[in-house]
């Protein structure tokens, strides 16, 4: 838990430090009674924030293992859950690759657990992802529609948790429709978050996104280059 607090609020380091500890401190002859009373395996997560870390740390090869060696260990546990965490980790590493295919292949086998078992967290989260993959593909409107469709199902759960990464990806599929008052204002939407509650991890990004955003903009005033 201190890994995933370390993660939202930017300290990447720490949060890969005590991710890297929680999974010294596993027991996996304690797996199957922490697995009943909390739903997840304590092995997946450390593997899942530690892998998150090291994305943004700027290891993206290393990144993208790590979460291979969670979907090896999620079909070894037969942990449905854990299996989606993991196609859903894997989609984020591949969608901030810029490996749209392989994003949207996992995002969809996430879907299909989500869709089966209820999950409505999960479903959220995976329809924003193949709503991004949509965008990345160059169906600009389905992308739009889709990402706006798993922020809303997200927001009905009550969960506020990565909303700036979530926002992220609905801001750079305006900016590919051209939509720059949208995109601004789905990054202000991300920063004022940021600043209400220290969320900090996809920051960079999201100043990122408002400048590619306010160039566009400049241009459509301009008159000259479609954004």
């Amino acid at each position: 838990m201190l890994g995933e607090v370390a993660f939202c609020v930017g300290e990447l380091s720490a949060a890969k430090t005590y991710s890297e500890n929680a999974m010294a401190l596993y027991d996996p002859q304690q797996r199957s009674a922490q697995t009943l009373a909390y739903g997840e395996d304590p092995a997946i997560d450390g593997r899942f924030w530690c892998g998150t870390s090291l994305f943004l740390m700027g290891y993206p090869d290393h990144a993208l293992q790590g979460f291979r060696e969670i979907l090896a260990l999620a079909s070894e546990l037969t942990h449905a859950n854990g299996l989606a965490v993991a196609s859903l980790g894997l989609a984020w590493v591949h969608t901030d690759r810029r490996e749209s295919h392989e994003a949207r292949s996992h995002a969809e086998t996430a879907l299909v657990f989500a869709t089966e078992h209820g999950v409505p967290f999960l479903l959220g989260w995976g329809t924003i992802m193949r709503g991004w993959t949509l965008s990345a593909q160059g169906d600009g409107e389905a992308g739009v529609a889709e990402l706006r469709q798993g922020l809303a199902i997200y927001h009905a759960t009550g969960a506020t948790e990565l909303l700036t990464f979530w926002l992220a990806p609905l801001a750079e599929a305006y900016l590919k429709n051209e939509q720059t008052e949208e995109g601004l204002a789905t990054v202000s939407e991300a920063l004022a978050f940021a600043d209400r509650t220290d969320e900090r991890f996809y920051e960079a990004e999201l100043h990122r996104l408002k400048g590619e955003l306010l160039l566009a903009q400049a241009r459509q005033k301009a008159g000259g280059k479609k954004a």
